[in-house]
């Protein structure tokens, strides 16, 4: 919801010069620390269930 927030906010600043710089400066640090601290789960593509082993081969 935050990342939705910031991109929306940085959006609607975009060709409106008349926006104060302090403003400017805001919306982009918070974008930035927003998409800085998006935590995405590692996940393995294909699986349903949770995975409990994996096998490699040198040969593929």
């Amino acid at each position: 919801k935050a990342l939705q927030s910031s991109l929306k906010a940085a959006e609607k600043m975009q060709g409106k010069p008349w926006i104060d710089t302090n403003t400017r400066t805001l919306v982009q640090l918070t974008l930035l620390n927003t998409v800085h601290n998006v935590v995405v789960p590692n996940t393995l593509g294909g699986h349903a269930n949770s995975v409990n082993g994996v096998s490699f081969s040198p040969d593929g």
